[in-house]
């Protein structure tokens, strides 16, 4: 009967941790930085810089386009973390376009041109 009980109740505490997990995660884009704070109890902030931004790319699995949701990788030239994945996006071509459209507009502010090597 524990090991019943145990096999039951395993999942249901996997998948609070998951929600609890998904639920701290945010991304947040300001008109300089995609910001992307992720942890339950201990907080880790990762920013990249927009004009930093090389390349957006757009895909899914089959679940997520099903729902709807796709994944977001952006390449940068940042040293920390050089790729940012944004996972399970809701309508991710139209927020890959706002990512692209606010990076223009940063790289015009600051007078930076990237140049491919």
């Amino acid at each position: 009967m524990t090991i019943l009980t145990f096999w039951l109740v395993l999942p249901v505490f996997y998948a609070f941790f998951r929600y609890l997990r998904t639920a701290n995660h945010r991304y947040t884009l300001t008109d300089q930085r995609l910001v992307e704070e992720t942890g339950i109890f201990v907080k880790n902030v990762e920013s990249v810089e927009l004009y930093r931004v090389k390349d957006l790319s757009v895909s899914g699995s089959l679940p997520q386009t099903l729902f709807g949701r796709g994944r977001i990788v952006v390449q940068s030239t940042d040293s920390t973390s050089p790729t940012l994945l944004i996972n399970a996006v809701p309508d991710p071509i139209a927020v890959s376009h706002l990512i692209r459209e606010t990076v223009e507009r940063c790289r015009a502010v600051r007078g930076v041109r990237a140049f491919d090597f």
